[in-house]
């Protein structure tokens, strides 16, 4: 499958204008889940096993974190996928307005919003959460400029990756997170206003 393909579901609902933290989820929850479905794609030999299936049976569970129950994972790696938080970048010339009006004396803005997702790696070792975040890590750097020239957003990028540690409500259980920041640019018109 090529990666126009792949991004096509997804990148309807961005092309349709009214991005919401939700296309991003469904845009990561595709790209990690194509992914991680062929053991040819994992670099590391030691989670080529960990292939997502999409059954209850899957050997690594891929959702998004609002999903997400501990008894669903049990002994298996799993990847979730939450919202960070999105800003509007402040006014300045060239990110706010265009200028511009129309022939009803309508006004053209736009602004750019600087957004961003946490990608959570969990494992039962530290290894294994080092291993599996660092996989998740270097697919989505690799993935980066397919990910922009494919969708109407102005970048995307992996920002940083945590060190792993316990999960506070597990002995047994650790976790690694990684960010993924993103902008994109919305367009709206303002009509005149008549007194």
């Amino acid at each position: 499958m090529t990666a126009e393909e792949l991004l096509a579901p997804v990148k309807e609902r961005f092309c349709a204008g009214n991005v919401t933290p939700l296309d991003f989820t469904a845009l990561l929850l595709t790209l990690l889940q194509d992914y991680f479905s062929q053991s040819t794609n994992i670099l590391h030999e030691s989670i080529s096993g960990r292939i997502f299936t999409g059954t209850d049976a899957t050997n690594i569970l891929i959702e998004a974190a609002g999903r997400f129950t501990p008894t669903k994972a049990e002994r298996r790696p799993a990847i979730l996928i939450s919202q960070g938080p999105w800003k509007a970048r402040p006014h300045t010339i060239g990110a706010g307005t265009d200028f511009s009006k129309d022939a009803n004396e309508n006004y053209n803005y736009y602004r750019i919003i600087d957004g961003s997702h946490i990608i959570t790696c969990i494992a039962k070792s530290v290894g294994e959460t080092e291993i599996l975040g660092s996989e998740v890590f270097k697919f989505l750097l690799m993935a980066e400029p397919i990910i922009v020239s494919q969708l109407p957003i102005n970048t995307f990028f992996v920002a940083e990756m945590s060190q792993a540690q316990p999960v506070k409500e597990s002995r047994d259980h650790f976790l690694l997170k990684i960010a993924v920041s993103y902008s994109f640019s919305i367009k709206f018109t303002i009509e005149r206003l008549t007194i």
